[in-house]
């Protein structure tokens, strides 16, 4: 049985292979200016380098490849029970849960890949289920069965229990019934280089701290102040005119910053 189950691997391993191969070499002769991929497949993919390479190379320039797959948070309740439960029942643990990139590493392999402007997000996902053993039901039905190589043919009952025990004594919810499981997503965007693309803007350049956006009641009252003063010394009013022009500034970023949020 496993020897079956090891060559049914290696058989969809191959075929993974051969078919991204085939994708790239169908679209060879083309590009594309944008190239969108939403938690279908990057997770599963054991040459995730290679994909990204692939992905550069059938962009245009300033094309845009955008997308969002696991992160490596994901389901972290369950790896932590599986590994406590067969440490304490048979000595030892394996792979109990498929592994995901983080996002510093995926950040360094699109940047390694060629992309450029890189844009990084993480969300995290809470699913509430009853027990442990609904959870792993709901992840055979969505199709996330673990496909590590070093995982174990089988599981002990006594290992299951155990692990149950585990996870609904170290992260089952304090005010209700039943388990949560945390889905971690994380969402990229990367462009191909361009010339008409804006460089980034040199280190320390900078005249203002987005920390100090918040502060701008604060300053607005100062200056007030400084303009009474200033009424009375005329030797103040260069500086007032200045705080003031700053103010204007920080108003300004801040509507920016406003105006991206929403």
């Amino acid at each position: 049985m496993l020897r079956g189950n090891l060559m049914l691997l290696l058989i969809l391993d191959v075929v993974e292979a051969i078919l991204r191969k085939m994708f790239f070499r169908i679209w060879w002769g083309f590009s594309f200016s944008l190239i969108w991929q939403n938690m279908c497949c990057l997770h599963w993919v054991n040459d995730l380098p290679g994909t990204f390479k692939q992905v550069h190379r059938v962009l245009r320039d300033d094309g845009c490849f955008m997308g969002a797959l696991f992160g490596g948070e994901t389901l972290h309740e369950l790896r932590v029970a599986f590994q406590l439960a067969e440490v304490e029942r048979e000595g030892g643990f394996s792979a109990h849960v498929s592994p995901f990139t983080s996002a510093q590493d995926l950040g360094s392999l699109l940047n390694r890949a060629g992309f450029v402007m890189l844009t990084i997000d993480i969300d995290e996902i809470i699913v509430s289920y009853p027990t442990v053993m609904e959870l792993m039901y709901d992840l055979k039905g969505m199709g996330e069965n673990n496909c590590a190589w070093s995982r174990r043919s089988m599981l002990h009952r006594e290992t299951i229990a155990a692990a149950s025990a585990i996870y609904k004594e170290k992260f089952g919810h304090k005010d209700k019934d039943g388990v949560p499981a945390m889905f971690q997503i994380l969402y990229f965007i990367g462009w191909k280089p361009d010339k008409s693309q804006l460089p980034a803007a040199e280190k320390g350049s900078g005249q203002f701290s987005m920390k100090d956006i918040g502060q701008l009641e604060k300053l607005t009252k100062e200056i007030q102040k400084l303009k009474q003063i200033s009424t009375l010394d005329p030797r103040n009013l260069e500086a007032v005119n200045e705080l003031a022009t700053d103010l204007d500034k920080l108003q300004t970023a801040k509507k920016g910053n406003g105006n991206e949020e929403t």
